[in-house]
């Protein structure tokens, strides 16, 4: 009888922590959920009173950059609460959540920012760094402009001098489109995979930037991943890249057990010229095949 006891409370103990966990998990899609509406009416509410008697898109933008200042703080790195929001939360970080908890990193921010244009007669969308940063554009004397949430109205050359950027992609509704020439000095990378001089296609091509850990090692352990794509039939990958240092790594599967693989790292790319790379693949044993396999595998979406 007691064992039986014993093992309801167990049961109960169980059922109440799995609760707790998925309570946590939809913790900020619950506050989008059931005060939503409340904290939408309140940014509205404050977009039209810093904007009131504005009459240009550059006033207000400069107008809700300064409430920006006020209102809205960066969220450390070493800050474990918000690092917990963004990591288990099934919602992310909403903007709701942003303006509650009032902080956030540049995601965040240029989130929170396109919402409160949304209270104004401005366009904007979200541009997004390989390199870890993310703002706006908004549409001004019908022409688009970089903006900074806190810093106003930039320009594209600002980018261009200040940082290199790998990659840089416009989100606008949900659609993706390429930014790089935007704010990067570009060149093409063409990458050619052989095995013994014949080329081989369909082979897996992944490259890193190395930007930010060299030049904040202390954030920045590792090289950045900016994507992996697949060459051609013809064994070609062309790719169009900001100038910057870079490693390239290239895997072939034949079988769980059989791969070929190859590999540079510090590759220079320049900017205006064609980058020309041949990868001359080789075979691995069969126990790392198998390993990359299954991380392969492990870290396939699941939709």
């Amino acid at each position: 009888m007691k064992d039986k006891k014993l093992s309801s409370k167990k049961v109960y103990l169980f059922i109440f922590l799995l609760s707790l966990l998925l309570l946590w998990m939809w913790g900020t899609c619950l506050i989008k959920f059931l005060f939503g509406g409340y904290i939408d009416s309140k940014i509205k509410d404050i977009v039209q009173e810093e904007t009131r008697n504005l009459s240009t898109k550059e006033e207000k933008i400069q107008k809700l950059s300064e409430w920006f200042k006020r209102n809205i703080d960066y969220a450390q790195f070493n800050d474990t609460f918000f690092d917990l929001l963004r990591k288990t939360q099934i919602c992310g970080v909403p903007d709701e959540v942003t303006f509650f908890i009032k902080k956030g990193r540049c995601w965040e921010w240029a989130s929170l920012y396109l919402k409160l244009l949304n209270y104004t007669n401005i366009s904007g969308r979200i541009v997004r760094f390989v390199e870890d940063h993310t703002f706006l554009e908004v549409q001004t004397n019908n022409t688009w402009v970089p903006l900074e949430p806190k810093g106003g109205i930039t320009s594209y050359d600002f980018y261009k001098t200040s940082r290199n950027v790998s990659k840089a992609y416009r989100i606008e509704s949900d659609k993706l489109s390429d930014a790089t020439g935007s704010y990067a000095e570009t060149g093409f990378l063409v990458i050619k995979t052989t095995n013994q001089g014949i080329s081989v296609p369909n082979v897996k091509i992944c490259i890193f930037s190395k930007y930010l850990m060299l030049a904040d090692s202390k954030t920045y352990k590792n090289p950045q991943l900016v994507f992996c794509n697949y060459t051609n039939e013809f064994g070609i990958y062309v790719e169009e890249l900001g100038k910057g240092i870079y490693n390239i790594e290239a895997l072939k599967f034949n079988s769980p057990f059989e791969c070929s693989v190859e590999s540079i790292e510090n590759y220079t790319l320049f900017p205006n010229r064609l980058n020309e790379i041949t990868l001359e693949l080789e075979n691995e044993n069969p126990f790392s095949c198998f390993a990359k396999f299954i991380w392969e595998q492990l870290n396939k979406p699941l939709f």
